[in-house]
This record gives structure tokens, C-alpha cells and sequence, in this order.
């Protein structure tokens, strides 16, 4: 197994320091994994809880606190989908995949990336994760496979080379607009847990989101994403007006220059 890497809270806010948004839901997924941990542990000791009820219990107050934006239905995905995206079976990432993924959650707050299937309403995993696409931004980061990505092009990833103790495959968050990739100690379920809870709006910029729609800026489509007109590595302003709905490619590859030229390259 290889071994887990731990970053603390300093370490995140030290890698990020060019803007203090995405450091801080970064830092709300570090503050979480400690406690998120401890209560597994405390709780698997006790024998309190099924591991099946816990999954299903998380999966369902996701689907409460972000309403799927079409109807909820068994997809095509299976098991062997995750084999070939993760490299090996993971059978709750399966599983929110067949019952809970959708294209679009939170009126499009969210997005996964479904099956081939998945039509015009959202991204096929498979071509998300080949070549180019994301990976022209972060291309040393061949281990990841992105799941989802949210309304500011924020990839939440699946690390194949970092392993939970249980044999997972653990959470990263790659952010093009701090060019920062944040590597927790969470698993699928975990991140997804923290997402239905309390610090779940705060990490995915909800409010900043319902301003934005407020103002009548539309929902991102499954290849889109609100980008700042003038980014944030620069000296933007973290306001709806300074946003803008564009091209999630063009975006992240515009980002990969602009951190390239500023010296420090996206997750590296």
C-alpha cells in the first residue's frame, strides 16, 4: 500500500497564498479530513455503524442539500466503468454513480461526469478524463481521475497513487484559479459527506454562486464554467462582476499560461 501523505492546514494556506478564497475551502477540507477521521475511527471501534447504512445516508443528504437538476435514475455506469477510470473497484464511488450521479446538482453548482451515455446534459467521464482536456492544465498529475468539477472549473479528483487505509483512493482538489492542487486524506465518500454538511456551501462558493445568478448570470453548461475576466492571479476582484460564462477548456488552458508565466506552474 502506499503510504498516505498528510498536509496540514499551514502547509495548504503556504502553497496557496495568491488567493484567499480557494485557500479557505481548501483549508475547510483539510480541517474536515482530521475530524472526519477521528469520528470513523471512534466509530468503527464501536461498532456502531454499518459502513452501508453511513454510505447511503451520505449520498441521500447530498441529494437534499444539492436537488439533482433532472430526475434521479439508475444509470449505465458499473463497476467495471470505475475499474477502467480508477484502476481498481470502488464499490461507493459505484455506487453514487449508478443511483445518486447526475449531470448537474444545485442548479448547476456541481457537475459529475457520468457514462458515455450521458447525452447532451453532461461530460463523459472517459473523455474528461483522455487526453488533453483537463490534464493540458495539470499535466503532471497523470495519477488523478477528475469525478466532478463545479461551477468555477474546481476538479475534484481521485489520486490512484495515495491509498485510505481501507485501500481507497483519496480526494484531490485542483483549482485553476490558484493553480494549487490540495491533496486530502479523503476518501470519495468522505468528500461527499462534507459536501452535504454544514462547510458543503462554503467549499463550493454558494453564495458567491446565488449572487451571481441573482444578477442574472446563467447556469454553466456540462463544458462551461463562470471564469473571471480578470483573473484573480493578477489582482481581480472576486465579484459577479468581474465574471463571466465561458469555455471550461479555454479557461483552464488560459489559467496553465497564466500561472506558467508568473513562474509557477498549476500543481507543480
Amino acid at each position: 500500500m502506499i503510504p498516505r501523505t498528510r498536509m496540514s492546514a499551514r502547509a495548504s494556506v503556504a502553497t496557496s497564498s495568491r488567493s484567499a478564497m480557494p485557500v479557505l475551502a481548501m483549508s475547510l477540507i483539510l480541517a474536515a479530513c482530521a475530524g472526519s477521521n477521528a469520528s470513523n475511527e471512534a466509530t468503527n471501534a464501536a461498532g456502531k455503524r454499518d459502513s452501508a447504512a453511513m454510505r447511503n445516508d451520505a449520498f441521500e443528504r447530498f441529494v437534499e442539500a444539492y436537488p439533482a437538476d433532472g430526475a434521479l435514475g439508475f444509470s449505465a455506469w458499473t463497476e467495471r466503468d470505475t475499474v477502467a477510470m480508477l484502476g481498481r473497484d470502488v464499490p461507493e464511488y459505484t455506487q453514487f454513480q449508478r443511483r445518486y450521479a447526475r449531470p448537474s446538482f444545485g442548479d448547476g453548482l456541481i457537475r459529475f461526469v457520468g457514462d458515455d451515455d450521458v447525452g447532451a446534459r453532461g461530460l463523459p467521464a472517459f473523455e474528461w478524463n483522455g487526453p488533453g482536456r483537463w490534464r493540458t492544465a495539470w499535466p503532471g498529475r497523470p495519477q488523478l481521475a477528475v469525478f466532478a468539477y463545479d461551477w468555477l472549473a474546481r476538479q475534484y479528483a481521485l489520486d490512484a497513487a495515495r491509498l485510505s487505509a481501507g485501500g481507497e483512493p483519496l480526494v484531490s482538489l485542483l483549482d485553476p484559479d490558484d493553480g494549487a492542487v490540495l491533496e486530502s486524506e479523503m476518501t470519495f465518500r468522505e468528500l461527499i459527506e462534507l459536501l452535504a454538511g454544514s462547510k458543503g456551501e462554503r467549499i463550493l462558493d454558494k453564495r458567491l454562486y446565488a449572487t451571481w445568478r441573482a444578477a442574472g448570470g446563467a447556469a454553466p453548461g456540462p463544458r462551461q464554467c463562470v471564469a473571471y475576466k480578470h483573473p484573480l492571479v493578477v489582482g481581480g476582484k472576486r465579484t459577479v462582476e468581474n465574471m463571466e460564462l465561458g469555455d471550461m477548456d479555454v479557461h483552464l488552458t488560459l489559467m496553465a499560461q497564466h500561472h506558467e508565466q508568473l513562474g509557477a506552474p498549476m500543481g507543480r
